[in-house]
């Protein structure tokens, strides 16, 4: 069964790594197998920016209106990927119709995708002309994690 737990400690470590070096690393000194799994997964990207961490490395790069985050363990694998969608014309059409049957009436704000190759998480930001919300949705499954009224 996907928990959301799981995936949101995954996340957090990740976000409490340590930077080593923040600027762009050349690729010939990345660990090999982290540039091969990059090329296989996302060949058309060539513009990405490297950080070295205490947990391994950081992919970051933007594409059709993503922003994308890859973190990688220190052997090159894989652990975790945060997707944030910056226009409504390209976020999930699932997404989208969950809202629009859940939530008539507000509006998507943003959406940031969290996932581990075998589960997948997102948070979603709505709103309306009374308040915002902060939706949490995974397997099929809405949670609102906080809500903001406005003050009129």
């Amino acid at each position: 069964m996907f928990c959301s737990q799981n995936i949101s400690a995954q996340k957090s470590v990740y976000d409490s790594t340590e930077i080593i070096y923040p600027g762009n690393i050349p690729l010939n000194e990345i660990y090999p197998k982290t540039v091969r799994n990059f090329i296989k997964d996302y060949p058309d990207v060539h513009d990405e920016i490297w950080a070295l961490t205490s947990k391994g490395y950081v992919a970051s790069f933007s594409s059709l209106s993503k922003t994308y985050q890859l973190f990688f363990g220190k052997k090159g694998v894989l652990r975790l990927t945060v997707i944030s969608y910056d226009e409504e014309k390209y976020f999930p059409e699932d997404i989208k119709r969950l809202i629009a049957i859940g939530y008539p009436g507000s509006d998507i704000q943003n959406i940031v995708e969290v996932s581990d190759r075998t589960q997948r998480l997102y948070g979603i930001t709505i709103a309306n002309h009374q308040s915002y919300r902060l939706i949490e949705y995974s397997q099929n499954e809405t949670k609102v994690i906080d809500e903001y009224t406005r003050q009129l």
